[in-house]
């Protein structure tokens, strides 16, 4: 327990840059939902309505930050009123949750920090499942670039750029079914498996 604790703590030190309250404007966002993706340049969350079509399942999570890895389980629905997840160790119990719903970003759980930059997880999520001309208009007003390709069998590439700099690049499997994220500018990575019924 205490070795997972310790690599999933390391992971989120990726999401741990200051705090700004200045807010841009573009589509519609959440308020004061600021999340740095480069050390200058700020997106706001969407809100959920955003959210393409409703996705629920449970998934096999595993990550990496520097040369500290982990791997859990969690329960993710993202649908167009909230996105929300349940983590659980290799036991089945529960060790915290976390929440986008109504403007508000909660993360709760006595396993790690009270001042986890949960926002940054949350922006994550909504580059793989929200609509794709709402990010991309969410990160013109930024000054970034957000593009998606599709290939023949459904598979799909998401990349977010500055300039001409990858900052972060997500592979989509058809149907959403495996999930690779890796950010280079943060050095951090995760992987996302669904898991059959």
């Amino acid at each position: 327990m205490k070795l997972f604790r310790y690599l999933f703590l390391a992971v989120c030190a990726a999401f741990l840059p200051l705090s700004c309250s200045t807010t841009k404007s573009g589509p519609a966002q959440a308020p004061d939902k600021a999340v740095y993706i480069t050390d200058k340049k700020q997106i706001q969350l969407l809100p959920p309505e955003c959210m393409d079509g409703h996705y629920a399942a449970l998934q096999l999570f595993s990550g990496s930050f520097g040369t500290n890895s982990f791997i859990s389980q969690i329960y993710l629905e993202c649908s167009k009123t909230q996105i929300s997840a349940l983590l659980f160790n290799e036991f089945g119990i529960e060790m915290g949750s976390l929440s986008y719903k109504s403007g508000n970003v909660s993360f709760e759980s006595s396993y790690f920090p009270k001042d986890l930059k949960a926002a940054y997880i949350i922006a994550d999520l909504q580059n793989v499942y929200y609509d794709v001309p709402a990010l991309e208009k969410n990160y013109a007003g930024a000054g970034l670039c957000f593009t998606r390709t599709a290939t023949k069998d459904g598979s799909e590439t998401r990349i977010v750029q500055d300039g001409d700099y990858i900052v972060e690049l997500i592979t989509v499997s058809p149907s959403r079914k495996e999930i690779s994220i890796q950010n280079f500018l943060r050095g951090y990575s995760y992987h996302l498996e669904e898991l059959d019924d």
